[in-house]
């Protein structure tokens, strides 16, 4: 099956479910994922936790469209990673590319400092590495994901309440090959 990103989004919605106001997300409300901050951004002016609370399905694609697959370029990735990419940068923003270059860096396919931005270097760095790993690319960026929301539960016990659903969301891309 091909990369389809309207189908990706579509399995962001359903993670992401409706409007949440949870005291301990650092997010602050969201709805579909999309934060207020977010919104306030897409707008362009303040968002309020009301038009945060009644933001449209269309409006949710949109911005995962432009802002988490466009922007960032997901699409110059290889189409085998993209799904996993895609879901990390919507659930960790600029960090879940780092996470992706600093798996790339450690096994060898050097795509410069991990800042967070694909860029030529790292897009064809992933290129060769989904080329050379096939599967278990996506096994070590499950791995390193659930390593990273690890740490943010160390660092912030706060966290815990989160930990088992983001850990359930990395393996979720683990591939059904795994034996």
């Amino acid at each position: 099956m091909s990369f389809n990103i309207h189908h990706e989004i579509e399995q962001i919605l359903k993670r992401e479910g409706g409007f949440v106001n949870h005291p301990a997300d650092r997010g602050g409300p969201t709805n579909m994922g999309i934060t207020q901050k977010t919104l306030t951004l897409w707008l362009a002016r303040e968002a309020t936790v009301a038009d945060v609370e009644k933001l449209s399905k269309q409006t949710a694609r949109d911005i995962y469209y432009s802002q988490y697959y466009i922007k960032p370029r997901i699409n110059d990735l290889p189409e085998l990673i993209r799904p996993i990419v895609f879901d990390m940068v919507v659930n960790s923003g600029k960090r879940g590319i780092k996470l992706l270059q600093d798996a790339l860096n450690c096994h060898g396919y050097d795509c410069g400092k991990a800042d967070g931005r694909i860029g030529p270097k790292t897009s064809a760095a992933a290129k060769v590495a989904a080329q050379h790993m096939g599967n278990e690319l996506i096994k070590v960026l499950v791995r390193r994901r659930v390593i990273f929301y690890e740490g943010l539960v160390k660092a912030d016990p706060t966290q815990r309440v989160f930990l088992s659903g983001w850990i359930n969301r990395a393996e979720s891309f683990l591939p059904t090959d795994v034996a």
